[in-house]
């Protein structure tokens, strides 16, 4: 795997980038031009977001008159600022994820090199893996939560790699992430983020980073 002659290790790094940019890119303008929002998540997210715009409730979700308690602000938050600045549309609600699922690429990619420092081929792999795998696709392209919350887990693990290489502000943002998470979608994050910190004296420097 260290000498795999296919993989694209001689590309420039800034091509490459660029090309994962404009697929990412690309995924996201086919989908806000070939379909509206999907009942009834979509359709149900969007209504949130816009009764707090025309009631200007911008920290209390609500829908049909009532709070709607059944998910954090966060997203709605994030409809919010886009709107302010570029003003009500659809188009900006449906490229939050797409905006975020680019963020997961780079991060996913950042920790599988600071996991595996040796293999170097991991730049170029794990971006064009993930954009592979069909339940990528399937969740890159809804308004919905799924994307932001991979986004938030993947920055507190980061996070906790960067604590556990004694850099401590690590701590602070395994914690802002969590934040964030929990902002979002509610203690659902601590499902993925607490285990892996719990573990954390048990991992083993020597095969986790290669070096002892």
């Amino acid at each position: 795997m260290h000498s795999c002659k296919y993989l694209p290790t001689k590309l420039k790094e800034s091509r490459y980038d660029l090309l994962i940019v404009l697929s990412v890119v690309f995924l996201g303008v086919l989908t806000i031009t070939l379909r509206g929002f999907i009942p009834y998540d979509e359709t149900r997210y969007i209504a949130v977001a816009w009764e707090m715009w025309r009631d200007k409730s911008f920290f209390i979700p609500h829908i049909n008159g009532e709070i709607y308690a059944d998910k954090p602000p966060l997203l709605f938050w994030l409809i919010h600022i886009g709107w302010y600045i570029t003003g009500v549309n659809e188009w900006w609600p449906r490229s939050i994820p797409f905006i975020f699922s680019l963020f997961n690429l780079y991060l996913s990619r950042y920790i599988a090199l600071q996991l595996w420092p040796d293999i170097r081929e991991l730049k170029y792999t794990v971006p064009l893996v993930l954009i592979a795998m069909p339940i990528w696709l399937l969740y890159s392209t809804p308004m919905m939560f799924d994307m932001l919350q991979v986004c938030f887990v993947l920055v507190a693990l980061t996070g906790l790699l960067q604590f556990h290489k004694r850099k401590y502000y690590g701590v602070l943002l395994f914690g802002i992430a969590g934040g964030m998470g929990f902002l979002l979608k509610g203690p659902v994050i601590f499902i993925y983020i607490l285990p892996v910190a719990f573990t954390l004296p048990f991992w083993d420097r020597k095969y986790t980073y290669g070096y002892g």
